[in-house]
């Protein structure tokens, strides 16, 4: 660390305090006061350019920090700590900050990283948002199978969506009344009725994007839960894209 003082210390100086938590008005009034030793609103202002009903305000913030004095004459009359003084109390606050975010990081559960893969959801609502996330992700190519009240409009304007971006797009595992949604609404859709047809099993959704992204959902006591993975070399992406890949093959 460089022991030489900076080019401009007072610029300096303003920013530091502003890195500890202090508003640009506070950390001027703060720096002027260092330099004047003791000040009135109007000497603040005329220092540290601040608005003199301002100084009073950051005074105060000053204040609950442990930065500031007030002398109640008339005028009013401020000062700051000496600098030993200042210097500890960051310190102090430096140290209980550092306590305090590592009790919170030791509090979360350990997750793993985005696209690590083989997480999971629970609840219709969030299977659909995941489901729509990995849509309007899609750049290549989309195979979905849905039972038929999984296909809802939001999950429908996204497929919509994709197609529209060039994305080719194939549906299947539906009914009759959902076939003719997506034909109408995706003409260039390839919808099979054969292909994954999950209308009488627990499965909720089959979604590969991509060739890579993937999820599947089942219904289990009633409730949708879905495994998804952002990472094609994770071992169930690589299962399921297999077989989907598989079956599209062989049909």
């Amino acid at each position: 660390m460089s022991s030489e003082p900076p080019a401009d210390p007072w610029s300096v100086a303003v920013e530091q305090l502003q890195e500890f938590g202090l508003s640009a008005y506070a950390a001027r009034t703060f720096v002027a006061l260092s330099t004047l030793g003791t000040g009135t609103a109007r000497d603040v202002s005329h220092v540290a350019a601040v608005p003199r009903t301002r100084v009073y305000d950051a005074v105060e913030e000053l204040q609950e920090m442990g930065l500031a004095s007030v002398h109640q004459s008339s005028p009013r009359t401020f000062r700051v700590p000496p600098l030993e003084t200042v210097s500890r109390t960051f310190e102090n606050e430096f140290q209980r900050r550092i306590g305090l975010l590592g009790t919170a990081l030791r509090a979360l559960d350990t997750e793993s990283p985005p696209d690590s893969g083989g997480r999971t959801v629970e609840g219709q609502a969030a299977v659909t948002d995941r489901v729509l996330s990995l849509l309007d992700g899609a750049e290549e190519s989309v195979v979905y199978a849905t039972a038929a009240d999984r296909l809802t409009a939001d999950v429908l304007d996204a497929v919509v969506t994709a197609d529209d971006r060039g994305v080719s797009v194939t549906v299947g595992g539906a009914s009759a009344t959902v076939r003719e949604r997506v034909r109408t609404a995706v003409p260039d859709a390839a919808v099979d009725a054969t292909a994954w047809d999950i209308a009488d099993t627990a499965l909720g959704r089959v979604l590969v994007v991509d060739g890579e992204r993937t999820l599947l959902s089942a219904r289990v006591d009633g409730t949708e839960t879905a495994v998804w993975s952002d990472a094609a070399s994770h071992g169930f992406a690589a299962v399921l894209r297999a077989m989907v890949t598989g079956r599209r093959d062989t049909e």
